[in-house]
Protein backbone atom coordinates (compact mmCIF):
# COMPACT_ATOMS: atom_id res chain seq x y z
CA UNK A 1 0.00 0.00 0.00
CA UNK A 2 2.78 2.31 0.95
CA UNK A 3 4.85 1.43 -2.40
CA UNK A 4 1.25 2.13 -4.42
CA UNK A 5 0.97 5.52 -2.59
CA UNK A 6 4.04 6.85 -3.79
CA UNK A 7 3.57 5.82 -7.26
CA UNK A 8 0.16 7.58 -7.03
CA UNK A 9 1.55 10.67 -5.86
CA UNK A 10 4.29 10.59 -8.76
CA UNK A 11 1.76 10.23 -11.10
CA UNK A 12 -0.11 13.19 -10.24
CA UNK A 13 3.39 15.30 -10.20
CA UNK A 14 4.16 13.65 -13.76
CA UNK A 15 0.83 14.71 -14.87
CA UNK A 16 1.52 18.30 -13.20
CA UNK A 17 4.86 18.79 -14.66
CA UNK A 18 3.57 17.51 -18.26
CA UNK A 19 0.44 19.77 -17.86
CA UNK A 20 3.23 22.68 -17.53
CA UNK A 21 5.28 21.32 -20.37
CA UNK A 22 2.25 21.85 -22.36
CA UNK A 23 0.88 25.14 -21.21
CA UNK A 24 4.64 26.99 -21.77
CA UNK A 25 4.72 25.20 -25.31
CA UNK A 26 1.38 26.76 -26.22
CA UNK A 27 3.22 30.25 -24.89
CA UNK A 28 5.70 29.87 -27.08
CA UNK A 29 3.34 29.41 -30.12
CA UNK A 30 1.17 32.36 -28.54
CA UNK A 31 4.47 34.68 -28.82
CA UNK A 32 6.85 33.20 -31.56
CA UNK A 33 3.80 32.79 -34.38
CA UNK A 34 1.03 35.31 -36.06
CA UNK A 35 -0.51 32.40 -36.38
CA UNK A 36 -1.45 28.98 -34.50
CA UNK A 37 1.36 27.25 -36.09
CA UNK A 38 5.18 27.19 -35.00
CA UNK A 39 8.70 25.94 -36.89
CA UNK A 40 11.20 25.17 -34.11
CA UNK A 41 13.97 26.25 -36.03
CA UNK A 42 17.21 27.73 -34.70
CA UNK A 43 16.33 30.98 -34.21
CA UNK A 44 13.18 29.82 -32.14
CA UNK A 45 15.71 27.86 -30.07
CA UNK A 46 17.16 30.64 -29.21
CA UNK A 47 14.28 32.80 -27.56
CA UNK A 48 13.40 33.45 -23.53
CA UNK A 49 10.17 31.02 -23.93
CA UNK A 50 12.15 28.47 -25.19
CA UNK A 51 13.97 28.44 -22.62
CA UNK A 52 10.98 28.00 -20.09
CA UNK A 53 9.95 24.89 -22.44
CA UNK A 54 13.38 23.47 -21.71
CA UNK A 55 12.99 23.87 -17.57
CA UNK A 56 9.35 22.66 -17.99
CA UNK A 57 10.60 19.64 -19.91
CA UNK A 58 13.45 19.12 -17.34
CA UNK A 59 10.66 19.03 -14.68
CA UNK A 60 8.54 16.61 -16.63
CA UNK A 61 11.47 14.39 -17.32
CA UNK A 62 12.71 13.91 -13.66
CA UNK A 63 9.39 13.16 -12.70
CA UNK A 64 8.96 10.38 -15.39
CA UNK A 65 12.46 8.72 -14.74
CA UNK A 66 11.07 8.67 -10.58
CA UNK A 67 8.07 7.16 -11.37
CA UNK A 68 9.07 4.62 -13.93
CA UNK A 69 11.58 3.73 -11.03
CA UNK A 70 9.14 3.38 -8.52
CA UNK A 71 6.93 0.97 -11.28
CA UNK A 72 10.15 -0.87 -11.85
CA UNK A 73 10.70 -1.34 -7.72
CA UNK A 74 7.28 -2.77 -7.66
CA UNK A 75 6.91 -4.94 -10.33
CA UNK A 76 7.76 -8.44 -8.46
CA UNK A 77 5.69 -7.66 -6.24
CA UNK A 78 2.12 -8.12 -8.69
CA UNK A 79 0.75 -11.10 -10.09
CA UNK A 80 1.83 -12.15 -13.72
CA UNK A 81 -1.01 -10.41 -14.99
CA UNK A 82 -1.12 -7.41 -13.57
CA UNK A 83 2.91 -7.19 -13.95
CA UNK A 84 1.94 -7.58 -18.22
CA UNK A 85 -0.24 -4.70 -17.91
CA UNK A 86 1.96 -2.40 -15.61
CA UNK A 87 5.50 -3.44 -17.97
CA UNK A 88 3.72 -2.70 -21.31
CA UNK A 89 2.23 0.68 -19.32
CA UNK A 90 6.18 1.86 -18.40
CA UNK A 91 7.44 1.17 -21.63
CA UNK A 92 4.92 3.18 -23.28
CA UNK A 93 5.97 5.91 -20.86
CA UNK A 94 9.88 5.30 -21.65
CA UNK A 95 9.82 5.39 -25.31
CA UNK A 96 7.85 8.83 -24.98
CA UNK A 97 9.76 9.99 -22.91
CA UNK A 98 12.72 9.00 -25.76
CA UNK A 99 10.43 10.62 -28.14
CA UNK A 100 9.96 13.95 -26.22
CA UNK A 101 13.65 14.61 -25.44
CA UNK A 102 14.20 14.00 -28.97
CA UNK A 103 11.91 17.05 -29.75
CA UNK A 104 12.95 19.16 -27.03
CA UNK A 105 16.72 18.56 -28.09
CA UNK A 106 16.47 18.87 -31.77
CA UNK A 107 18.49 18.16 -34.85
CA UNK A 108 19.36 19.75 -38.14
CA UNK A 109 18.12 16.59 -40.00
CA UNK A 110 14.78 17.00 -38.70
CA UNK A 111 11.33 19.02 -38.66
CA UNK A 112 9.50 19.96 -35.54
CA UNK A 113 6.97 22.09 -35.22
CA UNK A 114 3.31 22.67 -32.95
CA UNK A 115 -0.04 22.79 -34.14
CA UNK A 116 -2.44 24.44 -31.64
CA UNK A 117 -6.00 24.86 -32.16
CA UNK A 118 -9.75 24.62 -30.92
CA UNK A 119 -11.82 22.17 -32.19
CA UNK A 120 -15.58 23.31 -32.68
CA UNK A 121 -17.07 23.56 -29.31
CA UNK A 122 -14.04 21.59 -27.54
CA UNK A 123 -11.46 22.49 -25.42
CA UNK A 124 -7.63 23.80 -26.96
CA UNK A 125 -5.33 21.06 -28.67
CA UNK A 126 -1.76 20.85 -29.04
CA UNK A 127 0.08 18.79 -31.46
CA UNK A 128 3.92 17.95 -31.73
CA UNK A 129 5.39 17.19 -34.87
CA UNK A 130 8.53 15.65 -35.51
CA UNK A 131 9.76 14.11 -38.94
CA UNK A 132 12.68 13.76 -40.96
CA UNK A 133 13.94 16.40 -43.33
CA UNK A 134 14.76 14.05 -46.45
CA UNK A 135 13.14 10.16 -46.27
CA UNK A 136 16.13 8.64 -48.32
CA UNK A 137 17.49 8.13 -45.38
CA UNK A 138 15.36 5.88 -43.89
CA UNK A 139 14.57 4.60 -47.46
CA UNK A 140 17.76 3.37 -48.00
CA UNK A 141 17.85 -0.13 -46.12
CA UNK A 142 15.11 -1.24 -48.60
CA UNK A 143 17.09 0.16 -51.73
CA UNK A 144 19.81 -1.22 -50.62
CA UNK A 145 20.83 -5.19 -50.37
CA UNK A 146 18.87 -5.90 -53.66
CA UNK A 147 20.20 -6.29 -57.53
CA UNK A 148 16.99 -4.68 -58.31
CA UNK A 149 14.00 -2.59 -57.20
CA UNK A 150 10.92 -1.16 -59.01
CA UNK A 151 9.40 1.42 -58.29
CA UNK A 152 5.95 1.97 -59.97
CA UNK A 153 3.06 4.35 -60.25
CA UNK A 154 0.27 6.06 -62.07
CA UNK A 155 0.73 9.10 -60.30
CA UNK A 156 4.72 9.63 -60.38
CA UNK A 157 5.65 12.02 -62.93
CA UNK A 158 5.15 15.83 -63.49
CA UNK A 159 5.73 17.22 -66.83
CA UNK A 160 6.86 14.10 -68.64
CA UNK A 161 9.79 13.33 -66.22
CA UNK A 162 10.86 11.83 -62.85
CA UNK A 163 12.99 14.46 -61.53
CA UNK A 164 10.80 15.70 -58.76
CA UNK A 165 9.95 12.37 -57.37
CA UNK A 166 13.68 11.31 -57.95
CA UNK A 167 14.95 14.08 -55.41
CA UNK A 168 12.28 13.76 -52.97
CA UNK A 169 13.14 10.08 -52.67
CA UNK A 170 17.24 10.33 -52.77
CA UNK A 171 17.11 8.11 -56.31
CA UNK A 172 20.55 9.02 -57.82
CA UNK A 173 20.84 6.27 -59.95
CA UNK A 174 17.92 4.98 -61.97
CA UNK A 175 16.63 3.95 -65.36
CA UNK A 176 13.47 4.96 -66.02
CA UNK A 177 10.33 4.10 -68.63
CA UNK A 178 6.92 5.70 -68.92
CA UNK A 179 4.60 3.24 -70.15
CA UNK A 180 1.34 4.22 -71.78
CA UNK A 181 -2.37 3.68 -70.37
CA UNK A 182 -4.05 0.05 -71.16
CA UNK A 183 -6.79 2.14 -71.36
CA UNK A 184 -8.21 4.72 -74.24
CA UNK A 185 -8.31 7.65 -72.28
CA UNK A 186 -9.02 10.24 -75.25
CA UNK A 187 -12.06 8.45 -75.85
CA UNK A 188 -12.93 8.08 -72.16
CA UNK A 189 -11.78 10.99 -70.30
CA UNK A 190 -12.94 14.49 -70.87
CA UNK A 191 -11.37 17.17 -68.77
CA UNK A 192 -13.66 20.14 -68.27
CA UNK A 193 -11.63 23.56 -67.05
CA UNK A 194 -14.28 26.33 -66.56
CA UNK A 195 -12.87 29.42 -67.01
CA UNK A 196 -15.19 31.73 -64.93
CA UNK A 197 -15.41 30.32 -61.64
CA UNK A 198 -13.25 32.84 -59.96
CA UNK A 199 -10.94 33.00 -57.30
CA UNK A 200 -11.77 30.11 -54.54
CA UNK A 201 -10.97 32.77 -52.11
CA UNK A 202 -14.00 34.73 -53.37
CA UNK A 203 -17.02 34.20 -51.24
CA UNK A 204 -19.32 33.39 -53.78
CA UNK A 205 -16.92 30.47 -54.78
CA UNK A 206 -18.65 27.91 -52.29
CA UNK A 207 -22.13 28.74 -53.90
CA UNK A 208 -20.74 27.86 -57.46
CA UNK A 209 -18.85 24.89 -56.18
CA UNK A 210 -22.23 23.85 -55.21
CA UNK A 211 -24.04 24.73 -58.36
CA UNK A 212 -21.52 23.10 -60.44
CA UNK A 213 -21.97 19.86 -58.59
CA UNK A 214 -25.77 19.63 -58.30
CA UNK A 215 -26.10 20.81 -62.43
CA UNK A 216 -23.30 17.53 -63.05
CA UNK A 217 -25.07 14.88 -60.74
CA UNK A 218 -28.72 16.34 -61.66
CA UNK A 219 -27.66 15.17 -65.57
CA UNK A 220 -25.90 12.21 -64.56
CA UNK A 221 -28.40 11.29 -61.83
CA UNK A 222 -25.84 11.30 -58.89
CA UNK A 223 -22.37 9.22 -59.70
CA UNK A 224 -20.15 12.43 -58.82
CA UNK A 225 -17.53 12.94 -56.61
CA UNK A 226 -16.35 16.15 -55.57
CA UNK A 227 -12.96 16.31 -54.02
CA UNK A 228 -11.50 19.22 -51.59
CA UNK A 229 -9.16 20.49 -50.09
CA UNK A 230 -10.45 21.28 -46.15
CA UNK A 231 -12.92 19.76 -44.44
CA UNK A 232 -14.76 23.38 -44.32
CA UNK A 233 -15.36 23.53 -47.53
CA UNK A 234 -16.87 19.84 -47.57
CA UNK A 235 -19.25 20.70 -44.74
CA UNK A 236 -19.92 24.37 -46.90
CA UNK A 237 -21.00 22.84 -49.74
CA UNK A 238 -22.81 20.18 -48.24
CA UNK A 239 -24.80 22.87 -46.24
CA UNK A 240 -25.87 24.47 -49.37
CA UNK A 241 -26.54 21.45 -51.37
CA UNK A 242 -29.23 20.37 -48.62
CA UNK A 243 -30.04 24.12 -48.01
CA UNK A 244 -31.39 24.75 -51.30
CA UNK A 245 -32.77 21.54 -52.09
CA UNK A 246 -34.68 21.93 -48.56
CA UNK A 247 -35.75 25.18 -49.93
CA UNK A 248 -37.14 23.99 -53.07
CA UNK A 249 -39.08 21.05 -51.61
CA UNK A 250 -41.06 23.82 -49.88
CA UNK A 251 -41.70 25.24 -53.20
CA UNK A 252 -42.77 25.13 -56.53
CA UNK A 253 -39.00 25.42 -57.83
CA UNK A 254 -37.29 22.78 -59.52
CA UNK A 255 -34.12 21.84 -61.08
CA UNK A 256 -31.24 21.84 -58.21
CA UNK A 257 -30.64 18.65 -57.03
CA UNK A 258 -33.44 15.70 -57.35
CA UNK A 259 -34.85 14.54 -53.79
CA UNK A 260 -33.30 11.38 -54.85
CA UNK A 261 -30.03 11.55 -55.02
CA UNK A 262 -28.15 11.13 -51.52
CA UNK A 263 -25.74 13.74 -50.90
CA UNK A 264 -22.59 11.94 -49.24
CA UNK A 265 -20.20 14.21 -47.08
CA UNK A 266 -17.22 12.98 -45.10
CA UNK A 267 -17.40 14.19 -41.57
CA UNK A 268 -20.70 15.14 -41.78
CA UNK A 269 -22.87 12.24 -42.75
CA UNK A 270 -20.28 9.72 -42.30
CA UNK A 271 -16.45 8.53 -41.80
CA UNK A 272 -14.49 7.37 -45.26
CA UNK A 273 -15.40 3.88 -45.23
CA UNK A 274 -19.14 4.34 -44.60
CA UNK A 275 -18.81 6.93 -47.22
CA UNK A 276 -17.79 4.62 -50.16
CA UNK A 277 -19.68 1.97 -49.50
CA UNK A 278 -22.60 3.53 -49.64
CA UNK A 279 -21.99 5.71 -52.49
CA UNK A 280 -20.57 1.89 -54.52
CA UNK A 281 -23.84 0.86 -53.39
CA UNK A 282 -26.16 3.92 -54.33
CA UNK A 283 -25.02 5.20 -57.82
CA UNK A 284 -27.85 7.86 -57.26
CA UNK A 285 -25.37 9.47 -55.18
CA UNK A 286 -23.18 12.49 -54.83
CA UNK A 287 -20.11 12.19 -52.55
CA UNK A 288 -17.82 15.04 -51.05
CA UNK A 289 -14.69 13.88 -49.60
CA UNK A 290 -11.29 15.69 -48.48
CA UNK A 291 -7.63 14.72 -48.40
CA UNK A 292 -8.22 10.62 -48.20
CA UNK A 293 -10.44 10.45 -51.48
CA UNK A 294 -8.00 11.71 -53.81
CA UNK A 295 -6.25 8.67 -53.60
CA UNK A 296 -6.89 5.20 -52.69
CA UNK A 297 -10.67 4.86 -54.19
CA UNK A 298 -11.18 2.12 -56.70
CA UNK A 299 -15.11 2.40 -58.08
CA UNK A 300 -14.82 0.70 -61.69
CA UNK A 301 -18.26 0.82 -63.38
CA UNK A 302 -20.84 4.16 -63.88
CA UNK A 303 -21.35 4.90 -60.16
CA UNK A 304 -18.32 6.71 -60.78
CA UNK A 305 -18.88 8.86 -63.70
CA UNK A 306 -17.67 12.47 -62.61
CA UNK A 307 -15.27 13.92 -60.40
CA UNK A 308 -15.71 17.78 -59.27
CA UNK A 309 -12.60 19.50 -58.31
CA UNK A 310 -13.09 22.86 -57.03
CA UNK A 311 -9.78 24.02 -56.07
CA UNK A 312 -6.12 22.58 -57.16
CA UNK A 313 -4.73 20.67 -54.04
CA UNK A 314 -1.83 23.04 -52.69
CA UNK A 315 -0.23 23.08 -49.37
CA UNK A 316 -1.09 26.11 -47.47
CA UNK A 317 1.56 28.69 -48.46
CA UNK A 318 3.68 28.53 -44.45
CA UNK A 319 3.71 24.75 -44.72
CA UNK A 320 6.50 23.70 -42.04
CA UNK A 321 7.85 20.86 -43.86
CA UNK A 322 7.97 22.68 -47.30
CA UNK A 323 9.53 25.68 -45.55
CA UNK A 324 12.36 23.22 -44.02
CA UNK A 325 13.32 21.34 -47.38
CA UNK A 326 13.33 24.65 -49.28
CA UNK A 327 15.41 26.03 -46.76
CA UNK A 328 18.44 23.23 -46.49
CA UNK A 329 18.12 22.76 -50.13
CA UNK A 330 17.89 26.05 -51.32
CA UNK A 331 14.84 25.69 -53.25
CA UNK A 332 12.25 27.87 -54.03
CA UNK A 333 9.16 26.69 -52.19
CA UNK A 334 6.33 27.22 -54.26
CA UNK A 335 7.77 26.15 -57.92
CA UNK A 336 9.90 23.53 -57.16
CA UNK A 337 8.26 21.98 -54.19
CA UNK A 338 4.05 23.05 -53.86
CA UNK A 339 3.79 23.22 -57.55
CA UNK A 340 4.95 19.54 -58.37
CA UNK A 341 3.28 18.40 -55.45
CA UNK A 342 -0.12 19.75 -56.51
CA UNK A 343 0.55 18.13 -59.94
CA UNK A 344 0.95 14.88 -58.55
CA UNK A 345 -2.14 15.43 -56.03
CA UNK A 346 -4.26 16.50 -59.02
CA UNK A 347 -2.87 13.42 -61.41
CA UNK A 348 -4.16 10.87 -58.65
CA UNK A 349 -7.51 12.91 -57.71
CA UNK A 350 -8.54 12.43 -61.93
CA UNK A 351 -7.33 9.32 -61.98
CA UNK A 352 -10.21 8.03 -59.54
CA UNK A 353 -12.32 8.52 -62.24
CA UNK A 354 -11.32 5.72 -65.43
CA UNK A 355 -10.90 2.71 -63.33
CA UNK A 356 -11.67 0.34 -66.44
CA UNK A 357 -11.44 -0.24 -69.89
CA UNK A 358 -15.15 0.27 -70.04
CA UNK A 359 -15.26 3.28 -67.89
CA UNK A 360 -16.09 6.63 -69.12
CA UNK A 361 -16.82 10.21 -67.47
CA UNK A 362 -15.58 13.67 -67.33
CA UNK A 363 -13.29 15.58 -64.84
CA UNK A 364 -14.55 19.05 -64.16
CA UNK A 365 -11.82 21.66 -62.61
CA UNK A 366 -13.60 25.22 -61.28
CA UNK A 367 -10.24 27.35 -59.82
CA UNK A 368 -9.02 29.72 -62.61
CA UNK A 369 -5.60 30.19 -61.43
CA UNK A 370 -5.50 27.05 -63.64
CA UNK A 371 -5.68 29.88 -66.56
CA UNK A 372 -4.03 32.79 -65.18
CA UNK A 373 -0.36 31.05 -63.77
CA UNK A 374 2.47 29.61 -65.66
CA UNK A 375 1.80 26.52 -63.91
CA UNK A 376 -1.90 26.00 -65.47
CA UNK A 377 0.30 24.68 -68.32
CA UNK A 378 2.72 22.90 -66.26
CA UNK A 379 -0.39 21.09 -64.94
CA UNK A 380 -2.17 20.54 -68.10
CA UNK A 381 1.14 18.71 -69.48
CA UNK A 382 1.12 16.49 -67.23
CA UNK A 383 -2.20 15.24 -67.56
CA UNK A 384 -2.92 11.74 -68.80
CA UNK A 385 -3.74 12.18 -72.85
CA UNK A 386 -7.05 13.07 -71.89
CA UNK A 387 -9.77 15.47 -74.16
CA UNK A 388 -9.81 18.47 -73.02
CA UNK A 389 -12.16 21.37 -73.01
CA UNK A 390 -12.24 24.52 -71.58
CA UNK A 391 -15.33 27.14 -71.45
CA UNK A 392 -17.65 28.90 -69.13
CA UNK A 393 -19.58 27.57 -66.22
CA UNK A 394 -22.41 27.85 -68.84
CA UNK A 395 -21.69 25.48 -71.18
CA UNK A 396 -20.90 22.59 -68.82
CA UNK A 397 -24.42 20.99 -68.77
CA UNK A 398 -24.46 20.74 -72.85
CA UNK A 399 -20.54 19.78 -72.74
CA UNK A 400 -21.98 16.58 -70.12
CA UNK A 401 -24.79 15.73 -72.55
CA UNK A 402 -23.11 15.62 -75.50
CA UNK A 403 -19.84 13.86 -73.80
CA UNK A 404 -22.13 10.98 -72.72
CA UNK A 405 -25.07 11.25 -74.93
CA UNK A 406 -28.70 11.58 -74.85
CA UNK A 407 -28.84 7.54 -74.69
CA UNK A 408 -26.75 6.99 -71.73
CA UNK A 409 -28.07 9.79 -70.23
CA UNK A 410 -31.65 8.40 -70.24
CA UNK A 411 -30.61 4.94 -69.23
CA UNK A 412 -29.41 6.70 -65.89
CA UNK A 413 -32.19 8.71 -65.75
CA UNK A 414 -34.07 8.63 -62.44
Amino acid sequence: HEIAASIESQLGSLLSAYQELLTELGNLVGRESQGNELRITSAVRTRTAWKKVIAAHESYEGAAKTLLGLIRGAEEALPPKQRDVVQDASRDLEAFVIELATFIEGSPERIQWIDLFTPYHGRPVLQIHDVALSASTALLPAFSGHSSVVLTSATMRTEDNFDFIRNRLGVVDASEHIFSSPFNIENQMLVFLVTDAGNPSDASFTTLTAEAVADTASLISGRTLALFTSKQAVKDVHSVLTRRREQERKSTIRGFVDSRIAILAQGVTGGRANMLRKFRLTPESILLGTNSFWEGVDIPGDSLSAVVIPKLPFLYPHDPVTEAIAEAEELNSFSELSVPRMILQMRQGIGRLIRSEHDRGVVIILDSRLHQQSYGRQLVKSMAPATIESGPLSELSETIKQWFGEIQLKSWSL
